[in-house]
């Protein structure tokens, strides 16, 4: 989220006041913004892979092994990226 996102999303609670640093869940076009995100990440692994959708990352393999080092393979990526 940008510094003027991050504004707007303040919420207020008996502890004080918080400020959502990353995109939160139910906001309206978190979906598209996610994928949009996914995309640029991930984008030369999706077909080969994994799929986007909505607001999850769908990763396939054909064995239990290939499946594991894709899911490493994907992680390490979302890592590097933040």
């Amino acid at each position: 989220m940008t510094d003027g996102a991050k504004e707007r999303s303040t919420f207020c609670t008996r502890r004080g006041l918080f400020q959502f640093k990353r995109m939160p869940f139910g906001l309206c076009g978190a979906p598209a913004t996610f994928c949009k995100v996914m995309s640029h990440v991930l984008g030369d692994h999706i077909i080969k892979i994994c799929l986007c959708y909505l607001d999850d990352v769908i990763i396939f393999g054909k064995t239990q092994k290939e499946l594991l080092d894709e899911l490493d393979l994907i992680l390490k990526r979302l890592h590097e990226f933040g």
